[in-house]
């Protein structure tokens, strides 16, 4: 067995992953993923891993679902395997067709250095239109200005601290913070579990609060706006320090920048940016939110392509089909669709005019 280091694909928590891999008689010789484990990093993650990235490796070695080929759609309608020489061509074709007219929207299980080289493919054709998917969570640009700081340990989070948690529910989108951050309540922190709907992690709350539907900016406001006296807000104002989780749960894309900035406002009020264990965090989909938004990738960007369809649609390593049948309303307009897909029966290739395989993390 040899141990690689590696980056969890399934979440933004970054758990710090190891791989142990060996030469596999089954799988023809090559290196095979054995089994995943969570490095040694106390600060990181306590060495926890959730199941998702303990178990969720053996799409990466189903010869029966990968894509391993390109695929350019014929005369007849149908898709036919190509060599790379031919598929590149005709997806060159159909860019330099369009002129600017072309866009990309990207997931985040895409890496920072294949999102640079797809914006770059686009800049070299006249267009910045990038969009990230799902365009779900806003509010990246605000994590980059208050997130939680350089230092942060949230295993150092006990009495005399403040965790409010927000239209999340931390046990389906980010178990290891679930843990971590009841595991700082058992130590004493104060934790506020706010939701419209019932959460388990509520269960374990110091205190939990419901708010109607679309109402999570007013009930963050509510609490900061509450007596002085009130349990929440009085362990807000004594808080050493303050961290707080705002989801999407129920909201709609504005709803959820809204709630964010008002999570930033209430941290800038309370003095606590910059500070070691507070901070915004946020349980973004998939591993690379953050690297989309830094290399220019946004939901805004996806709107804005919903609404306004270009000639060529670059998708990668995102199923808009499955994550929302709707989609088909406006990718209809668009006349080429180039998919870099890891699966041969993603919804999209379907509709694509070339698809082209990716490499998966253990590559």
């Amino acid at each position: 067995l040899t141990d690689v280091p590696s980056i969890c694909p399934h979440c933004p928590v970054g758990c710090n992953t190891s791989l142990s891999t060996r030469l596999d008689r089954d799988f023809g010789g090559r290196a095979q993923i054995k089994r995943v484990m969570p490095r040694q990093n106390e600060q990181v993650n306590e060495i926890w891993i959730c199941d998702k990235g303990r178990f969720g490796h053996t799409f990466t070695r189903d010869e029966n679902s990968r894509l391993c080929d390109p695929m350019v759609r014929d005369g007849s309608g149908a898709l036919q395997p190509k060599a790379w020489a031919d598929a590149n061509l005709a997806a060159a074709d159909a860019l330099k067709a369009a002129g600017s007219d072309i866009a990309a929207i990207a997931g985040p299980g895409m890496s920072n250095e294949d999102l640079f080289a797809l914006r770059q493919l686009l800049a070299g054709l006249g267009s910045d239109r990038l969009g990230a998917w799902p365009p779900t969570h806003a509010g990246a640009d605000i994590v980059a200005q208050v997130g939680v700081s350089s230092g942060t340990n949230l295993g150092q989070l006990g009495k005399g601290d403040m965790i409010v948690i927000i239209a999340s529910d931390l046990e389906e989108e980010a178990p290891i913070w679930r843990l971590r951050l009841k595991q700082a309540k058992d130590r004493g922190a104060y934790l506020l579990v706010m939701n419209t709907r019932h959460t388990r992690l509520a269960d374990f709350a110091t205190e939990s609060l419901l708010y109607d539907t679309g109402h999570a900016v007013q009930a963050l406001n509510d609490l900061w706006n509450a007596p002085a006296e009130t349990a929440a807000k009085a362990a807000i104002s004594a808080a050493r320090s303050l961290v707080i989780v705002a989801g999407a749960e129920g909201l709609t894309l504005d709803g959820h920048r809204a709630l964010m900035q008002t999570a930033a406002n209430m941290l800038i009020a309370a003095g606590k940016v910059g500070q070691p264990n507070s901070g915004l965090l946020c349980p973004f989909p998939g591993a690379n939110w953050m690297g989309l938004y830094y290399l220019g990738y946004t939901p805004e960007a996806t709107l804005d392509i919903q609404q306004r369809p270009p000639k060529v649609l670059v998708v990668a390593q995102a199923d808009l089909l499955l994550d929302d049948p709707a989609a088909a309303n406006w990718l209809a307009q668009v006349e080429t669709i180039i998919s870099l897909d890891m699966f041969a029966a993603s919804g999209l290739n379907d509709r694509a005019r070339v698809v082209m395989p990716l490499q998966s993390f253990a590559e």
